[in-house]
């Protein structure tokens, strides 16, 4: 990219992240020299996943690889990324970042769905705006421990379930486990009940047994508040922190902030042409829709 879209800058992130080591990071710099196949990439973006990685060299190596691989495969999720390309979505998806973070100093995410016609549902956008602002977080925030998801799913229903592609739900729930700089330390739907029952069913084959061990379906918010802590909360949940509806303009604000690097960034993809031989990237990808799988 022509332009760093970081707020810190590589020296920052050293201080506010010991753990972080300029060494490591070289190994990573001359790795990357090695991949024709990868496009360039900043220090910054090297730092933000060996943190996510926990510091695991050949981790951080598979991760940034897969990142760019499934970012090349599926331009559903990662091209025509601008605000305006999806209105509908915008409209009806609201995702905010908490300003205070958990206990452990995870960023806290939430999501909740609005009550919204068939026809307005579109999986590929609303996968399309969450990974936006996941990036957006990134640029902003810098390197994290980790991030913790909070799933409102009162309003999600069987019929946008079943009207969702199963080869994109597989390859967003890989990106999003395997792939992202937004390593998931936590998982907590709200609102759950038979709905959720039916979208586990779907999904459960594409979760890792990492990621369901820290999933958790609350009866209630008070639940979800004692574990992801009254600071990190919104408050129509039971927290002490803004409501999401406020924290979803400040999203959007970022994302228009960083909205010309989102477009720019569509330039970084995978030259498959390039791969070094023993490297190839698997297919992961499944063919279909949600109609094919027996939910019932």
């Amino acid at each position: 990219m022509s332009k760093t879209p970081w707020k810190f800058s590589p020296e920052e992130e050293y201080r506010r992240c010991p753990e972080i080591k300029k060494s490591e990071v070289a190994m990573i710099q001359d790795w990357l020299a090695k991949q024709p196949h990868l496009p360039e990439i900043s220090e910054n973006h090297i730092i933000v996943y060996l943190r996510a990685c926990k510091f695991s060299l050949e981790k951080t190596k598979e991760a940034i690889d897969l990142n760019f691989t499934i970012r090349t495969r599926y331009p559903d999720f990662f091209s025509a990324r601008r605000l305006d390309k999806i209105p509908l979505t915008v409209k009806n998806l609201e995702v905010m970042a908490s300003p205070e973070k958990d206990k452990n100093g995870n960023v806290v995410v939430f999501f909740r769905l609005k009550p919204m016609e068939l026809s307005e549902w579109s999986f590929a956008d609303f996968t399309k705006l969450s990974f936006m602002s996941q990036d957006a977080c990134n640029w902003e925030l810098g390197s994290a421990p980790g991030y913790v998801f909070v799933h409102d799913i009162k309003n999600l229903t069987f019929g946008q379930i079943i009207n969702s592609p199963i080869s994109l739900i597989a390859a967003s729930l890989k990106y999003s486990q395997e792939a992202s700089a937004c390593s998931i330390r936590g998982i907590h739907i709200l609102n759950g009940g038979t709905i959720f029952e039916k979208l586990f069913t779907v999904i459960k084959p594409f979760l890792n047994q990492e990621v369901i061990d820290v999933m958790k379906v609350h009866p209630n918010y008070n639940d979800m508040v004692a574990m992801v802590g009254a600071q990190a909360v919104p408050k129509e949940y039971g927290g002490t922190g803004p409501s999401v509806s406020e924290g979803y303009e400040r999203m959007i604000e970022l994302i228009k902030k960083y909205q010309e690097s989102l477009v720019e960034e569509e330039s970084q993809r995978v030259d498959e042409k390039k791969r070094p031989e023993g490297s190839k990237a698997g297919d992961f990808g499944i063919q279909g829709s949600f109609r094919k799988i027996e939910v019932d």
